[in-house]
């Protein structure tokens, strides 16, 4: 749910709800006041999937009160001409350390994971260097639900500037990159990994 309420009998879907629904639910969303939603459509087959239900944002944008913890696979650090008083009050990140989350999936038996992660204000969310062990995620796919960022490949090769319900897509040779945020605010950023074949196209 991007804006206003989703009503759908009982109980009424607000923004900031994010809701997995499996192949076989069925489902007609409507709205008295209309709302404004983000919908992907067969991303979730399976015969075993759960309608799942989530709350990583209130209603006003803000983060909810539960639900979001620290990833040890990215860091946050202040981009490096904010480190002053004045990007401290609006909330950027002060020194490095793991980067905030809310995570919308995750199975044992699915490769998939799925989160919506918090980019501070004036800050940038960088993966953690990981062994050459450690397989990269099979691609990626970013939308922006509040804020604006810029995505940047690690190699620094490319650079995509995603604004407010832009949406990505990365192929498993793209999918290691860092998000930047020059805003006053912190922006919220829908991240879905280890999903897509090599054959994906940004």
């Amino acid at each position: 749910m991007i804006r206003k309420l989703l009503p759908r009998q009982n109980p009424h879907f607000a923004a900031g709800t994010h809701i997995l629904n499996p192949c076989t639910f069925t489902h007609a969303p409507r709205s008295y006041e209309g709302a404004e939603i983000f919908v992907k459509l067969r991303q979730y087959s399976g015969k075993e999937r759960e309608h799942i239900v989530s709350y990583p944002l209130q209603a006003d944008g803000s983060p909810s009160l539960e639900g979001w913890a620290t990833q040890t696979d990215f860091t946050t650090s202040p981009l490096p001409d904010q480190t002053n008083e004045a990007s401290a009050e609006a909330g950027a990140a002060s020194e490095g350390g793991p980067m905030n989350a809310f995570v919308l999936y995750t199975s044992p038996t699915h490769p998939e994971l799925t989160r919506l992660l918090q980019v501070p204000a004036r800050s940038s969310v960088a993966p953690v260097q990981a062994s050459s062990a450690v397989t990269k995620p099979a691609g990626a796919e970013i939308f922006v639900v509040r804020g604006a960022v810029s995505v940047q490949q690690s190699d620094g090769v490319a650079v995509w500037k995603l604004q407010e319900r832009s949406w990505l897509r990365l192929p498993p040779v793209l999918s290691s990159f860092s998000l930047c945020n020059n805003s006053d605010e912190a922006a919220y950023v829908y991240l879905k990994e280890n999903h897509l074949p090599n054959s994906a196209v940004a």
